[in-house]
């Protein structure tokens, strides 16, 4: 038997979901890499993008956390003093890993 109306099929509360997805990489990425607001554990600098992509690609698709790894990366790598690329191919990896 078949749901037609499951809460996970439904395209605008899949696009709503995605949306609040990337309203918290922004906001958390500008949280990372401005000089405002430091947020450390001790002595360490957490990377909290990493962190809500982990946390994101446990509930969604390969292909969904791939792309979110993806696109997180390019925006790491346009900050970062990493080789171009470097930090898109490695959280696209580990946005695909299960």
């Amino acid at each position: 038997m078949r749901v037609v109306n499951s809460l996970m099929t439904n395209r605008k509360t899949i696009f709503i979901l995605r949306l609040i997805n990337a309203l918290f990489f922004i906001v958390l990425f500008y949280i990372q890499y401005n000089g405002v607001f430091s947020v450390k554990i001790g002595t360490i600098n957490p990377m909290l993008t990493l962190s809500l992509l982990v946390a994101v690609c446990m509930f969604s698709s390969e292909l969904t956390a791939a792309i979110s790894g993806l696109l997180l990366g390019i925006f790491v790598d346009s900050v970062a003093s990493t080789p171009p690329g470097f930090n898109a191919i490695i959280f696209m990896i580990i946005g695909n890993m299960e």
